[in-house]
């Protein structure tokens, strides 16, 4: 066994299997550690974005995901003692800006077999299962892990130059990072006990409705979600009483009874959860990180909670490939904390404003915590922090639209896997007229060197995508946020100047799958 590695991922769920995938990518040594023998074989969280499928298509996996997800109707928060409807939250049923639909529903066990059968294909990443962390000592150059292998009781250590700690709310490594009181952990104080319930229904019954549906209620609300297949999710919120009670299947069918009765469905898990609010403020130190569930803790109202750590991953993982191989400015480095808080942070409270809402019944809460007067609600898109930004524009740090080009090969290609896991530049080709002789030979440059350049020249979709942003350029990232933009040549010296920042020292080359 190798002892030690670029990148040290401790914790094997949703977030660090893709920030190993990603890692994997790009040819990063990485050793990926968690307690579980096995892999998670219970329904756990049930709902992703188009976003994060976007970051499944990086990946490698987006297509064989298809298969196992249902595209989701929305979610409905209605009176529960008059049935009333209080909020409509209806999800798009076409293709969105990311290539992707809006809003999925999916069983986690076939997800996380997806990203962790995706890891075979990189050499650089390997995997440890059964092994506990119980030491993390920082070191100029690296950082020392000793571990124990909880099959044997042996005790090993291994090294990294920087460690993310991915494995929930109880993490060694948060404890590290967060042991100030200024970088403490913010309660956002929901918190919440309830009994969730996942079935598989023997046969269809169209009375269930597509839509999740929120009965809202000051004492006993209740959650119910359709995923997959004949898949359904049931959740009851529990009174300081009810917390405190056992949990049996006779209680368990008792609450279903409105909905369901025990010939109709096999049980599959019913468990109490704690539903929490939380944000770590400090998500580095040298050469620790965390991200996920470690990071923060949100309500599920949203279905944001591992969303959120795909995010974080996407986020951290080219910023790590870059340090190690090019840019060693902690900046760089400091940014995936300053980008993600914020973004976070909204995610959080719109949870917890929408659980107000299913512990009421109230409109006047309605309007109050959601703005919402007309009883429709529509999906946040909050923007990244400033972190790597230097331009004030309401196109730097969101996503960059994903279209499909009909002209850089022989078959249709969504751009994202045109350019690779890398970044690139689209450049409205009449616009580019307009260039001086030294910001094209420098954009020639960046280009032979292996920067991926869309030119609408080639590709009539680049056009459209910059047309809809109002600029001329746009430099996007490898996750595909946008870092600069531009409409005018002073614009473009700075958007010079960012690629700079963000370059590798080997670009990958369209439709590859590691670093050259």
């Amino acid at each position: 066994m190798r002892g030690h590695f670029d990148v040290v991922i401790i914790g094997f769920g949703p977030t660090g299997a893709t920030l190993a995938n990603l890692l994997g990518l790009a040819g990063v040594s990485t050793l990926l550690m968690d307690r579980e023998k096995q892999s998670c074989t219970l329904p756990r969280a049930v709902h992703f974005d188009g976003e994060v499928m976007r970051v499944f298509q990086t990946i490698g996996i987006g297509e064989q995901l298809v298969k196992r997800l249902r595209v989701n109707a929305g979610m409905r928060f209605v009176n529960k003692d008059t049935g009333m409807l209080l909020l409509d939250w209806p999800r798009p049923q076409e293709i969105c800006e990311h290539a992707w639909y809006p809003s999925y529903r999916f069983h986690q066990p076939e997800l996380e077999y997806e990203l962790h059968e995706n890891l075979n294909r990189f050499t650089s990443v390997e995997i440890r299962r059964g092994c506990e962390a119980q030491e993390i000592h920082e070191q100029e150059e690296s950082v020392e892990i000793l571990y124990e292998d909880l099959e044997s009781g042996e005790h090993y250590s291994v090294s990294g130059k920087f460690v993310v700690g991915c494995e929930g709310a109880r993490s060694l490594i948060r404890k590290l990072i967060c042991e100030l009181p200024e970088d403490t952990i913010e309660d956002f104080g929901y918190n919440q006990p309830w009994l969730v319930v996942d079935v598989m229904l023997h046969e269809k019954k169209p009375e269930l409705s597509d839509y999740t549906i929120q009965y809202c209620h000051p004492e006993n609300p209740v959650t119910c979600a359709r995923g997959p297949g004949l898949r359904r999710r049931w959740e009851f919120a529990l009174t300081d009483n009810e917390r405190h009670q056992p949990v049996n299947e006779a209680l368990v069918w008792d609450r279903l009874r409105p909905w369901l009765n025990q010939e109709e469905a096999q049980l599959e898990r019913y468990a109490v959860y704690e539903f929490h609010s939380t944000l770590a403020l400090k998500w580095r130190k040298n050469r620790l990180f965390i991200a996920g569930d470690t990071a923060h803790q949100t309500p599920p109202f949203m279905g944001q909670g591992m969303c959120a750590g795909i995010r974080d991953a996407a986020n951290l993982a080219w910023k790590l490939t870059l340090s190690l191989t090019r840019n060693p400015d902690p900046q760089l480095l400091d940014s995936y904390e300053q980008e993600r808080i914020d973004h976070v942070r909204s995610y959080i409270t719109t949870a917890i404003n929408l659980g107000l809402l299913i512990n009421s019944n109230s409109e006047q809460d309605l309007f109050e915590k959601l703005n919402s007067p007309d009883g429709k609600m529509k999906s946040i898109v909050p923007k990244l922090g400033k972190g790597l930004t230097v331009q004030e524009n309401s196109q730097v740090g969101t996503i960059c639209p994903q279209p499909t080009l009909t002209h850089v090969s022989d078959q249709p290609i969504l751009l994202d896997d045109h350019c690779g896991y890398a970044p690139v530049l689209l450049i409205n080709s009449e616009w580019a007229e307009i260039l001086s002789d030294e910001q094209s030979s420098a954009l020639d440059k960046f280009q032979s060197a292996g920067m991926c350049v869309v030119s609408s020249e080639l590709e009539p979709q680049i056009a459209d995508v910059l047309k809809q942003l109002q600029i001329g350029a746009a430099l996007i990232r490898a996750d595909r946020y946008i870092l600069s933009t531009s409409t005018d040549t002073n614009e473009f010296d700075v958007l010079l100047e960012q690629i700079q920042l963000i370059k590798p020292s080997c670009a990958l080359l369209p439709g590859a799958g590691h670093w050259l």
